[in-house]
C-alpha cells in the first residue's frame, strides 16, 4: 500500500480537481471528477459517493484505483 506524504498533503490541499480512476474487471477505464474527498490519515483518502455506480462496481471485487489531483495556475 502506498503511503501518503507530505508532499501529497500539500497538492491535496490546493487541488481543484479531484478523479478517481478504476478499471471494470474486463480493463474497460472510468474516471470520474469527485466533490469531496480527503486525506484522513497516511493510507486512507476519505471519498464522498455521489451516485458513483460504476466506480462502487468496479472496486467492490479488485479494490484498486487511482486518485487524481489536479491544480490550476
Amino acid at each position: 500500500m502506498v503511503k501518503i506524504t507530505q508532499d501529497m498533503r500539500n497538492i491535496e490541499a490546493k487541488a481543484r480537481l479531484h478523479i478517481v480512476a478504476t478499471a471494470s474487471k474486463d480493463g474497460v477505464p472510468n474516471g470520474v471528477p469527485v466533490g469531496f474527498a480527503r486525506i484522513i490519515s497516511d493510507d486512507t483518502i476519505m471519498i464522498v459517493d455521489t451516485l458513483m455506480h460504476k466506480t462502487r462496481n468496479n472496486i467492490t471485487p479488485k479494490p484498486q484505483g487511482s486518485y487524481i489531483l489536479l491544480e490550476f495556475g
